[in-house]
């Protein structure tokens, strides 16, 4: 939710904030009856890290949050699967990790042997200058037609979801460099 003061949409300044809606805004959580695996419990912990990486396909420096498992930073010769978990809709790279606390999930599930430690990539499936804009005003022409962003991009709004983008993006960038990176089983 957001507070409107003096016809300006702000957030509460009282509660965490969180991206949702395409938008940053208040959120109040109300605890569900088995919100027990989801807890900050006295168990060892992960990290919970934003990276930023440079795409060659958006020509852009892009960030992702990483979560490495509590034995990531002692068990050094060790190389850990890696699951790439996107967000919803008009949501962004730090959904799983502040609203769907993914951390202490995993955490907790490693800690009660329901889960075997693995490395989890959060990334922005938002493109920059991939896909229709929001926005108001004229498109913006192409520059190059044999680029998957070649169609016309509206105005100076924001950014919708490309399937294509995003695909070129995690194959091409997001994937090399967190293999290159993070002690992952690179496949």
């Amino acid at each position: 939710y957001q507070l409107i003061i003096d016809g300006a949409q702000v957030p509460d300044p009282g509660t965490l904030y969180f991206y949702g809606a395409g938008r940053w805004g208040s959120g109040v959580e109300v605890p569900a009856h088995d919100r027990d695996f989801y807890e900050l419990k006295n168990v060892p912990h992960g990290q919970l890290r934003w990276v930023y990486f440079y795409s060659k396909s958006c020509d852009s420096v892009l960030r992702c949050f990483v979560y490495t498992p509590p034995d990531y930073e002692t068990n050094l010769s060790r190389r850990y699967p890696v699951l790439y978990l996107q967000h919803g809709g008009g949501e962004d790279e730090t959904g799983w990790g502040n609203q769907g606390r993914v951390g202490l999930i995993m955490d907790n599930l490693i800690a009660e042997g329901k889960a075997k430690p693995f490395v989890i990539v959060m990334a922005n499936s938002y493109i920059p200058g991939a896909s229709f804009g929001f926005g108001r005003g004229p498109a913006n022409q192409p520059t190059d037609t044999n680029s998957p962003y070649s169609h016309p991009i509206r105005g100076p709004g924001g950014r919708m979801y490309n399937p294509v983008a995003f695909a070129k993006v995690l194959i091409e960038d997001l994937i090399p460099f967190i293999d290159s990176n993070f002690r992952t089983i690179p496949e």
